[in-house]
């Protein structure tokens, strides 16, 4: 991977998923160090998406992306928490349909899974992106289990949004990691990263996930998949 790190980016958190506060953690990344931030919060906690917003228009590299999941029912919501005070702009909403899933919330049956793209300046792409893609359901992989942070990505969006979103030896953030899909696919991918996560338990996994996750080989970087 290419050295992109920032100085003053300590050593020990260098592709590294670190137990603590976001909030306090991240008081230490320079100003416009970070290529992209890919997340996924807590969806019903709006002063959480506030707080990244504001973070990611100060760490954020010029003409860059924030990416976070977040509720379809949520999303006026999310958007405003994002843009308020954060300098940050709106440019589109990332959708995935998943074949043969639905959720029930009464009468209502969702089946969609959105990501909203921020930016910071003109967001650059370094790849194609989809903004509405159909996937095949999968069940979230053995190593996750029993709890809130159980839920993965799937392969094919991780991918997507990892090759369009940074360049290769980019630095990618996640400060909310759960059990570590965005650190996983940035090493598979080619990417440094640096992650938060407040449980110590659920951090512990992460790590051990990545740990386990092999970096990419010279022209083999799409046989990754089977390894995530």
């Amino acid at each position: 991977m290419s050295d992109t790190w920032h100085p003053d980016i300590p050593l020990e958190w260098r592709n590294q998923i670190i137990t603590g506060d976001a909030r306090v953690l991240t008081e230490r990344i320079p100003d416009e160090s970070i290529s992209l931030i890919l997340t996924d919060p807590v969806y019903d906690r709006m002063d959480d998406y506030r707080w990244l917003g504001e973070e990611a228009a100060r760490i954020l590299k010029p003409d860059t992306s924030l990416l976070a999941f977040c509720s379809i029912g949520l999303l006026g919501e999310t958007i405003s928490a994002l843009s308020e005070a954060s300098g940050l702009s709106y440019r589109w909403l990332l959708t995935a349909n998943f074949a043969g899933r639905k959720l029930f919330y009464g009468k209502l049956h969702n089946s969609m899974m959105v990501c909203v793209w921020m930016q910071k300046g003109k967001g650059k792409l370094w790849g194609i992106v989809g903004d509405s893609t159909t996937l095949p359901f999968i069940r979230p992989a053995r190593y996750l289990q029993g709890d809130g942070a159980s839920w993965d990505k799937h392969p094919k969006i991780m991918r997507m949004y990892v090759n369009a979103f940074c360049p290769e030896g980019g630095i990618i953030f996640d400060p909310f990691a759960g059990l570590g899909s965005t650190p996983a696919y940035a090493m598979a991918l080619g990417r440094n990263y640096l992650a938060f996560e407040i449980q110590p338990d659920i951090a512990e996994r992460a790590r051990e996930r990545v740990a386990n996750t092999q970096p990419p080989l010279p022209l083999a970087i799409t046989t990754q998949e089977t390894l995530l």
